[in-house]
């Protein structure tokens, strides 16, 4: 009889290294020692072909000689090949292998501040909790509490659009895939400044035409305003070209 066991036993996580160990017994009244070579099925697929029996009637199958497993189901059987005393034998074992465990962090976010419609870029990383392993794939959604930008897990940036002014708190999902779950960013989020753009004519409330050393009260319209004379609040940057005589 072949009887098949694994360490860890199941289930184990995806990317942790497993051992698969067949072992060889006599049933009687037959008596002796077994010798010859056990290969490993699993799901179909042949690993560690031909392995010697050990004198404790035992042959490993270890990461070395695997790939790693996928989730889910695994169907592993043993199979001893015989030798001119003993049959062939196999042994079954149902193994499962659960998802790993990813973890998502954002790790920057440039330029802060940036303005209304000004792309961003926003990087992150994406690692795994051990004792899983392996390189996570899928895509990453970032979003600032109204806008979003999403692109694959290994590109490690997307560039987000804001259409909103504000304090932001920039939050990640990761959308998992075959062998990881999914993951988000931790709470309370990432903060990132988005501020408004203004352009317009600018004046000095009084004429178009101040004179040299005059002071001036500089007066800007946002584009949403109805009037050209309604004030934006807050703090802004006068950026241009004085032009007249």
């Amino acid at each position: 009889t072949t009887t098949v066991t694994a360490l860890p036993a199941s289930p184990s996580i995806f990317g942790q290294s497993v051992t698969f160990t067949a072992t060889v017994a006599v049933v009687a009244p037959g008596v002796g020692t077994p010798t010859g070579t056990v290969s490993f099925n699993i799901d179909g697929n042949i690993y560690c072909a031909n392995t010697p029996l050990s004198a404790g009637l035992t042959a490993t199958c270890t990461q070395a000689g695997l790939p790693a497993l996928p989730a889910g189901l695994r169907n592993v059987v043993a199979l001893y090949n015989g030798d001119a005393g003993f049959n062939g034998s196999a042994g079954t074992l149902n193994y499962t292998v659960n998802k790993a465990l990813p973890t998502l962090t954002i790790t920057g976010d440039t330029p802060d501040p940036s303005i209304i419609g000004q792309p961003y870029a926003v990087t992150w990383t994406v690692g795994v909790t051990a004792p899983g392993a392996g390189t996570p794939t899928g895509t990453v959604t970032i979003a600032d509490g109204t806008d979003t930008c999403t692109a694959p897990v290994g590109a490690g940036v997307c560039n987000m659009v804001s259409t909103t002014a504000g304090n932001k708190a920039l939050t990640g999902f990761y959308s998992g895939d075959a062998n990881f779950f999914s993951a988000s960013t931790l709470p309370p989020g990432v903060p990132h400044v988005v501020n408004m753009s203004i352009s317009g004519t600018v004046r000095d409330g009084i004429t178009l035409v101040p004179a040299a050393g005059q002071p001036m009260t500089l007066l800007c319209a946002s584009p949403a305003a109805s009037s050209a004379t309604a004030n934006a609040s807050g703090v802004f940057t006068f950026t241009g070209q004085f032009t007249g005589p």
